[in-house]
C-alpha cells in the first residue's frame, strides 16, 4: 500500500521483552546481561544512530522493562529512535519517516542482529508488540460533539448506552482485545483526548498485535510481518469510506 500523504499515524511501535533471571539473594529480577549490552549495541548502531541519551530516571536505580537509553540519528532527535533499557527493547518511528517496505521493517530486522550480538544471543524473548498510534484533530473534521457518532460513523464501532443519563458525553475511551491465535491477540483501543498546544478536541486510536509467550529469534520477524497484515487490513476496514479518503 502506497503511503497516505496525510495519514493520522503519530507513532510506530514495535517492542521486545525477553525473559530476566532472578537474584537468589532477593528473588528480583534482573537483566544480568544488561550492563554490558548498551555499550555493545552502542557500538553497533553508532554509524547510523550515533547520538545517545540516557534518561535521567536511569541515573539511580534502572527499573526493569523501563527505557533508560536511547539512540538517535542526531541532535535534533529526528526519528527513528531505538530504544533500551532492562528487559526491553524497542524501535520507533513516526508518519514523517515511516515507510514499512523500505525503512520500518527493515530497521527492526537490522537492530534485532544488533540486540542479539549486544547479549551474545542470549536473549528469550516471551512478549512482542506492534502498535500503532493514530490522531486527528476534530476542528479539521465535522464533528458537532457526538463522540459516540463520531466514531460509529469514521471508525465502523457503535457504542450504545441502554440507560439515561444526564448531560453530554465529555470523555470516551474503549478497548477492546480478540484472540487470533494461542500466543497472540489484536487490541484496539480508542479514546478522546485535547492536543496541549492548541486545545483542539482529538480523536486518538491505537492498534496493535501482542505475542506473549517464549518466542524464537527465527519467528520473531514472521511475528512481526503477522502483525503488520492484521493492523495494516485493520486500518482500512475501519476508516473505509470517507474518513479514509481525508488521509489522501
Amino acid at each position: 500500500m502506497a503511503k497516505l500523504p496525510n495519514a493520522p499515524l503519530q507513532e510506530a511501535v514495535f517492542e521486545l521483552r525477553w525473559t530476566l533471571d532472578v537474584n537468589a539473594a532477593n528473588k528480583q529480577e534482573v537483566d544480568t546481561g544488561y550492563d554490558l549490552a548498551q555499550g555493545k549495541l552502542q557500538a553497533q548502531a553508532h554509524e547510523r544512530f550515533p547520538v545517545h541519551i540516557r534518561k535521567s530516571s536511569s541515573l539511580l536505580l534502572p527499573l526493569m522493562y523501563k527505557i533508560a537509553h536511547q539512540f538517535w540519528r542526531d541532535d535534533n532527535q529526528t526519528f527513528p529512535v531505538l530504544q533500551l533499557g532492562p528487559g526491553v527493547f524497542t524501535v520507533n518511528d513516526t508518519d514523517k519517516n515511516y515507510d514499512w517496505e523500505k525503512e520500518f521493517f527493515p530497521l527492526i530486522e537490522t537492530s534485532l542482529d544488533w540486540l542479539y550480538n549486544a547479549y551474545d544471543g542470549q536473549l528469550q524473548p516471551n512478549f512482542l508488540n506492534l502498535r500503532y498510534i493514530d490522531s486527528v484533530d476534530l476542528g479539521k473534521y465535522d464533528f458537532d460533539g457526538d463522540w459516540l457518532r463520531f466514531v460509529k460513523d469514521n471508525l465502523k464501532v457503535d457504542l450504545t448506552n441502554h440507560f439515561e443519563h444526564p448531560g453530554n458525553l465529555g470523555h470516551l475511551s474503549i478497548n477492546q482485545s480478540f484472540v487470533l491465535d494461542e500466543q497472540s491477540e489484536l487490541n484496539i483501543s480508542i479514546h478522546s483526548g485535547v492536543d496541549h498546544k492548541t486545545g483542539s478536541q482529538l480523536l486518538i486510536w491505537q492498534t496493535g498485535v501482542v505475542v506473549v509467550g517464549e518466542i524464537e529469534k527465527a519467528d520473531i520477524l514472521q511475528h512481526v510481518q503477522k502483525a503488520h497484515q492484521h493492523t495494516s487490513l485493520l486500518f482500512k476496514k475501519m476508516t473505509k469510506g470517507p474518513f479514509y479518503g481525508s488521509f489522501s
